[in-house]
């Protein structure tokens, strides 16, 4: 009987523990751990992939493989930074077509504005959306 209650139990240093001690023993460093991994998780810095963020600007380049979706867009933004932009993978799709290839190709005719809503995940930029932008007011002189 000793042989079978010595196999049910953990040695930790010298002496036998129940599970009930090993439970004991081992709750310190289950709530160390825990406070650590949400003291790194709040403190991981300002990290935005994942965010939605936009910007505004005149649409340079269109790239189609069909009439109904983009594959990727390049914007001029109003400061005249580039970005290159894919179309998110679960970016919703625009009923009214105005994230159609056709829609994009003729704002960049026109030089009429687009707002992309994107959001960034390894390190390429993905447009969730894009919708017309009003053009910016210039004063007259």
């Amino acid at each position: 009987m000793i042989a079978d209650v010595r196999a049910r139990c953990y040695l930790t240093r010298t002496r036998w523990l129940s599970y009930a001690g090993r439970v004991k023993a081992l709750l310190p460093c289950f709530l160390a751990a825990t406070v650590c991994a949400f003291v790194v998780a709040a403190c991981g810095g300002d990290d935005t992939s994942g965010a939605e963020l936009s910007v505004t600007g005149l649409i340079v380049d269109v790239q189609a493989h069909s009439l109904t979706e983009y594959d990727s867009i390049t914007v001029r933004s109003d400061s005249g930074e580039l970005f290159e932009f894919r179309r998110a993978p679960d970016a919703p799709p625009d009923p009214t077509g105005g994230s159609a290839p056709g829609h994009l190709r003729l704002h960049a005719a026109t030089g009429a504005p687009v707002e992309v809503i994107y959001r960034e995940e390894d390190g390429e930029l993905l447009a969730v959306r894009i919708v017309d932008a009003q053009p910016a007011v210039r004063p007259t002189p």
